[in-house]
């Protein structure tokens, strides 16, 4: 029908057969690592990765890796997740939706790992899927900045900011990772906005600190321009407020 596609990588297609159907992009970095290791990500390696990235590149296909989520999921039942749970933004989650988050902070034996991750297989997994965000980078396949929300931990609009730095970790540049969220998005549905330029939709945000120099500026907004309207720090604040849910 010629309508742009995206989403996931269907097992009974595969990568090779969205990439043959030309969909526009594929979601979650999850979906090509479990296609191309048939689900058991054993053989699962950095030549194997690297292949899959140029495939993706050649059929210009766009990824949204949604890392944030996949770390998010690969850590609960630590006391690392467990922290998360205590973060500020937390309060702007419905409460049916903070309980599904909350059950995961302990194992099914009730235990929680003082380990960064769940278990050796969850580091494991993690690091494949960060090896195919560098191979994508490296292999020129255009990215685009998604969090999958309500996947764990994942609030709306604050996880954006945890996307960005769990990509820097990864390894793509504070600038790569900008773009992404930005003038990429843009380009993708073929709009106006993303870059300071005559004529572009005013949408902007006003940080006090370089995000180039460290990428969590974009936590902490000092004002926010949307389609050229103002929002001042006080506004936000005062937006904040009204949007809190527990």
């Amino acid at each position: 029908m010629g309508l742009p596609v995206v989403g996931h990588i269907p097992r009974a297609v595969g990568l090779d057969g969205v990439l043959a159907a030309k969909q526009r992009s594929l979601e979650h970095g999850d979906q090509v690592v479990q296609a191309i290791s048939n689900g058991s990500h054993s053989g699962t390696h950095s030549a194997v990765i690297a292949e899959a990235a140029r495939r993706i590149k050649a059929a210009s296909s766009w990824v949204t890796p949604t890392i944030a989520a996949e770390y998010a999921l690969n850590t609960a039942g630590t006391t690392g997740y467990g922290y998360q749970l205590q973060r500020s933004e937390m309060h702007y989650q419905d409460s049916a939706t903070f309980a599904w988050w909350s059950s995961l902070a302990t194992s099914q034996s009730g235990e929680i790992s003082k380990d960064e991750f769940r278990s050796e297989k969850s580091k494991q997994y993690f690091s494949y899927k960060q090896l195919l965000v560098r191979e994508l980078d490296r292999a020129g396949v255009p990215m685009l900045a998604g969090t999958d929300t309500p996947n764990p931990l994942m609030v709306a609009g604050f996880s954006l900011a945890d996307e960005l730095v769990v990509l820097t970790r990864a390894g793509l540049s504070n600038y790569r990772v900008l773009r992404m969220a930005t003038s990429d998005a843009a380009r993708f549905l073929g709009q106006k906005f993303g870059t300071i330029t005559a004529g572009n939709r005013a949408d902007l945000i006003v940080l006090d600190r370089n995000p180039l120099l460290d990428i969590t500026a974009v936590r902490e907004p000092d004002a926010v321009v949307v389609r050229g309207r103002l929002l001042d720090r006080k506004l936000l604040d005062e937006f904040l407020r009204k949007s809190l849910k527990r």
